[in-house]
């Protein structure tokens, strides 16, 4: 992907630099590399690895390479919209809410329980996975300011630590426990030269339990690194440049109503599992929350362009708990249909044009019934008009395990129609 389309995605890219192998030129003490051999090099950031300390990784780029990164950082933060940012970091705090207040409904659902090996275990460290989500809420990423003149060395030697280390004691409660065994394993690990000449290396790496391989090494700046990492670096930041380049703030603005939107859907379904009082509550609420959500991932596959018909951006989401009660039927709508037939075709409607599109400033007279709206930014749906406000309609789309209300602005409306029956 060359250009950015889903503000988001900026977040799994801040992310992804500050836990990968990057950052600039605020290290303190021994760096990996300076007055080291390539085994010695490499070694040191296996070692490191092992023992949490992901600061090694950044330690071991060149100087030219942190600094770009960061650069990239700090410009991201710049262009990133505030109130984006901020609900999104708010999803998380609430997420860290559930796992922290339905620790016990969420260890007896069965799909989790069968996984947990010790329940006991599990619940004595709970915390760690509350933790988790934790330090990155509460960490410096969950403020644009700060990201903005990040020193990324210094986050991965304080937040990036503590988000390792409860990494660590989240996977010790699975069966498997495979984040311990990545550690065992890069602590095992053996680097030796085959053959070093300037500033080229050639280096067997040996791994418990894979297959040993061969890799060329390159000195840049005084650090050892791939020659892989070395050859493609130039691309890769340019690829970067171009993408953080297009991220116009009009593309912010037409992205963002459907990431909030995303965000809206979310959160609907956090709040239903937040409000679960027994384990049944909660197993049914999370049912339907993962039906929903494929119906949302059925959607966004439509944006793509995979169906014409839903090709709209992922809705916000109500997910029912329950079936829908009973409602009182409504005499008028009736006794208009005992005496025209179909209600909701006979009740006197605004006009509509010769080809079948809405006005904006009619849409009051069409709440309940069925509409087409197709938007500037490739939205194209249909649903039951629900209300019509100052700047946006509503619009509810029925399945047989849950509804989608989708909040669509005006200004983003290129034309609606009447759909009768």
């Amino acid at each position: 992907m060359n250009r950015l389309r889903n503000p988001l995605l900026l977040l799994v890219i801040f992310v992804a630099l500050t836990l990968a192998p990057f950052g600039c030129s605020g290290a303190k003490g021994t760096e990996a590399g300076d007055g080291h051999t390539p085994d010695q090099a490499i070694q040191r950031v296996m070692t490191g690895l092992s023992g949490n300390r992901p600061e090694v990784l950044w330690q071991a780029l060149p100087g030219s390479y942190r600094q770009e990164l960061t650069s990239l950082v700090h410009e991201g933060a710049a262009k990133m919209d505030v109130e984006l940012w901020n609900r999104s970091f708010g999803v998380v705090q609430k997420l860290g809410r559930l796992l922290g207040e339905k620790r016990s409904f969420i260890l007896e659902h069965p799909m989790l329980a069968s996984q947990v090996k010790d329940r006991g275990e599990a619940e004595a460290n709970w915390d760690a996975v509350v933790g988790l989500l934790d330090a990155v809420a509460s960490s410096e990423l969950a403020d644009l300011e700060t990201l903005q003149k990040l020193d990324i060395g210094e986050f991965l030697r304080g937040t990036g630590r503590r988000l390792m280390e409860r990494m660590a004691e989240a996977s010790a409660l699975t069966t498997t426990d495979s984040y311990a065994s990545q550690m065992r394993d890069l602590a095992a690990t053996r680097v030796t030269v085959l053959s070093s000449e300037g500033d080229h290396a050639l280096v067997r790496i040996e791994t418990p339990g894979r297959p040993a391989r061969e890799e060329d090494y390159r000195r840049v700046e005084g650090k050892w690194i791939s020659k892989k990492l070395a050859d493609g670096w130039p691309a890769e930041m340019a690829r970067a440049r171009e993408a953080l380049a297009s991220f116009s703030g009009e593309e912010m603005h037409q992205n963002k109503q459907a990431v909030m939107m995303q965000l809206s859907m979310f959160e609907a379904a956090l709040d239903q599992l937040l409000a679960a009082k027994t384990p049944g509550d909660f197993n049914d609420a999370l049912g339907a929350t993962l039906g929903m959500a494929m119906g949302a991932i059925m959607a966004s596959a439509a944006q793509q362009g995979l169906s014409a018909e839903s090709a709209s951006p992922i809705p916000m989401i109500t997910v029912p708990t329950r079936a829908p009660e009973p409602q009182e039927p409504d005499m008028d709508l009736m006794l208009a249909g005992a005496m025209h037939g179909n209600a909701e075709d006979e009740i006197p409607l605004p006009p509509v044009s010769g080809d079948g599109t809405i006005a904006l400033g009619d849409l009051d007279g069409f709440v309940g019934h069925q509409i087409r709206v197709k938007g500037k930014n490739g939205l194209d749906t249909t649903g039951r008009l629900q209300a019509v406000s100052g700047d946006a309609l509503s619009i509810l789309k029925e399945f047989g395990s849950g509804s989608m209300s989708i909040e669509v602005s005006k200004r983003d409306v290129e034309r609606i129609e009447l759909i009768r029956r």
